[in-house]
């Protein structure tokens, strides 16, 4: 009996040890799992904090540098909208003239360059030749100015394309470390602030030249005696002209500008208001004069003050126009991302449409018409009391000369050449090369010599 209880005793502790080994193996199997899952948590979070750090969104599969250069293709910058700007490599290596824009302390922060010693090399080279001086190669972009402001949001991320056409490092400016210090879209606003600089003082020039032969025009007009009107236009053009002149500019010019061309819109309402209603009466004269000659010599004067009115119209338009130009222009100088310069762009062309200087030869055609019609009345059958002959073509022609006066003198085709070349240059594409330097700390950048 003892032997039986002492058998069941030592059963019971038998399978009590193999209870408790069984529990110790399955608690360190739990421990094991919950190290091993702690393990691979903290690496994946180490590997987010790797991804945080470095700012990476994609990454190249084979691990390439792409701090070496002869492995990237293409620079490619994307705005938040997804549109991209490409730096590419030329596949060939035009002979285009290209200068170098030097980008130091004669450039201002964000691109904008100083106005007065515009920092561009004279030496023009060709691509071919540039290339030979820099060991990283070249990339160019062409861009329109209207887009590139889209990418001056805050937002814009880099990424390059590899030889084997991968795209990597899909990451904001300091992603790929040593390309990271040099912002392509910083050399792109030096580059096209440059060509904008440029075309600015070449629109200046333009308008310069114009405003000499209306300061001639209106010195004729002076002789009419309408002085203190003529006065405020003489003094628009000489203050424009000096703001012209200037290297540098501000706002306090533009605003001057402005205030300019507000007192010329000023004088031109005036006259186009007396000329709409001289035109009137001169279709609708009659001359109670018994002679046929002195009907139409009082007639030809009639007509006389009515195109002086026309004239002064002419001039005024004319200078609000280069005034509207010069706005543009100065603002080019300043800055050509200015976001007002965009609506400019369309006030001017919506200002060319509609400009009185601009279509002045359909605008005679239409006031002349009635106007030669009546002459007919006037003459009649070109006889003084009934009987005495006179030669009624003679007299005739001596009214329609007047509107053919008036369109030899009033020529505004200087006027429409510069205001249809501002308005095709801004919508055209600009091309700026980039070269880096061999440790990928600077960068060279050259704009298509500008021929005017």
């Amino acid at each position: 009996m003892d032997n039986i209880l002492l058998a069941v005793v030592l059963i019971i502790v038998i399978v009590g040890f193999v209870i408790l080994g069984l529990k110790r193996s399955n608690n360190i199997n739990k421990e094991q799992r919950a190290n091993k899952q702690d393990y691979e948590l903290i690496s994946v979070n180490m590997y987010m904090d790797t991804i945080d750090r470095n700012d990476i969104v994609a990454k190249a599969s084979d691990e390439q540098n792409y701090n070496d250069l002869s492995k990237i293709t293409e620079i490619v910058l994307q705005n938040s909208l997804g549109q991209e700007l490409l730096f590419t490599r030329p596949n060939e290596l035009k002979e285009l003239k290209y200068q170098e824009v030097i980008v130091g302390k004669t450039t201002k922060i964000g691109g904008h360059l100083i106005q007065g010693a515009m920092p561009v090399l004279e030496r023009a080279s060709t691509l071919a030749e540039i290339a030979k001086k820099v060991p990283n190669g070249l990339f160019t972009a062409t861009v329109d100015p209207s887009t590139l402001s889209k990418f001056s949001d805050g937002t814009t991320t880099t990424m390059v394309r590899d030889t084997a056409n991968k795209l990597a490092g899909h990451a904001g400016f300091q992603t790929i470390e040593k390309i990271g210090k040099v912002n392509p879209l910083m050399a792109v606003n030096v580059g096209m602030q440059a060509v904008a600089a440029i075309s600015g003082q070449y629109y200046l020039h333009q308008i310069f030249a114009q405003l000499d032969g209306i300061n001639s025009n209106l010195e004729k007009l002076i002789e009419f005696h309408h002085d203190e009107k003529i006065g405020i236009l003489l003094n628009t053009k000489n203050r424009l002209s000096e703001i012209i002149q200037r290297k540098n500019v501000d706002g306090s010019d533009i605003n001057e500008i402005r205030d300019l061309r507000n007192k010329i819109g000023e004088v031109f309402q005036e006259y186009k208001t007396r000329l709409d209603r001289e035109r009137k009466n001169v279709a609708e004269f009659k001359s109670r004069a018994w002679f046929v000659e002195k009907r139409v010599d009082y007639y030809g004067k009639e007509i006389d003050e009515m195109s002086f009115t026309l004239q002064v119209c002419f001039e005024a338009d004319r200078l609000s126009m280069q005034a509207e130009l010069a706005e543009i222009a100065v603002r080019m100088k300043m800055n050509y991302a200015d976001l007002m310069l965009e609506e400019l762009f369309y006030q001017l062309k919506d200002n060319y449409d509609n400009s009185f200087s601009i279509s002045i030869d359909d605008k005679i055609k239409e006031i002349f018409e009635p106007i030669n019609l009546n002459a007919k009345e006037i003459v009649g059958e070109g006889k003084d009391f009934i009987f005495i002959d006179k030669n009624p073509e003679k007299l005739l022609k001596y009214i329609y000369h007047k509107s053919n006066q008036l369109e030899e003198q009033l020529n505004p085709k200087a006027d429409s050449k510069i205001i249809n070349q501002v308005l095709f240059e801004r919508n055209q594409q600009q091309e700026v090369i980039i070269t880096l330097d061999e440790e990928l700390k600077g960068q060279r950048i050259f704009i298509p010599v500008v021929e005017k």
